[in-house]
């Protein structure tokens, strides 16, 4: 976002909501001491429409954004899909898309959300056609929405290494169901030089 990397929130031994911007990734500069939204780990941060997007976590359900990663702004604080955390989002055909999750009592959820425009959201699957779980990645590629692994929500908890995509959002099909990875949670995953990359991530201990 503006020709710079930029990290918000998360947890370190406590829960922050500092902002920090750096141009080279070696030097870091904080943007805000606090703020207005407050503290929340496990949020998924976007760039979308030319500003940044913070979205949900630590239970919340408020929508943030700004145009300087200084001065933020509520788009909404109560977007229908509902308090959560560890869900994603990811920018598709011009909207923002919000996978899944955990609800603030603990559930793990699989439904899909759509906005326009950060404000408004619709529910666009009550119920994805794959096993609900919490540490999977979405990412938009080629065209089409995905999501990849992750773990479910049994005890024991099971690792998965399925792989999911859309090309309308609404209807999915399974790409594999062995991505031929080590499953895998909570991992890092982007869109880089033509093709998706993941790197790293968590087995279940649980």
């Amino acid at each position: 976002f503006n020709g710079e990397l930029w990290l918000t929130g998360g947890t370190t031994s406590l829960s922050r909501n500092d902002v920090w911007h750096s141009a080279d990734g070696a030097t870091w500069n904080q943007a805000d001491q606090g703020p207005d939204m407050g503290e929340r780990p496990l949020q998924q941060d976007v760039l979308f429409n030319g500003e940044l997007w913070s979205i949900a976590g630590a239970g919340t359900a408020d929508v943030w954004h700004s145009t300087d990663g200084l001065n933020w702004t509520l788009a909404t604080v109560a977007p229908g899909f509902g308090g959560r955390e560890q869900q994603q989002v990811a920018v598709f055909d011009n909207k923002l898309w919000l996978y899944g999750g955990r609800s603030a009592s603990g559930v793990t959820l699989n439904d899909l959300w759509e906005s326009n425009d950060g404000v408004t959201w619709t529910q666009a699957v009550a119920d994805m056609p794959f096993t609900a779980r919490l540490g999977a990645r979405m990412l938009a590629f080629d065209n089409k929405l995905w999501v990849i692994a992750g773990v479910d929500g049994g005890i024991p908890a099971t690792d998965l290494s399925d792989v999911w995509y859309s090309s309308d959002g609404v209807n999915w099909t399974e790409a594999t169901a062995d991505g031929g990875f080590p499953a895998r949670q909570d991992f890092a995953a982007t869109v880089f030089n033509g093709a998706m990359w993941i790197v790293g991530g968590d087995e279940s201990d649980y």
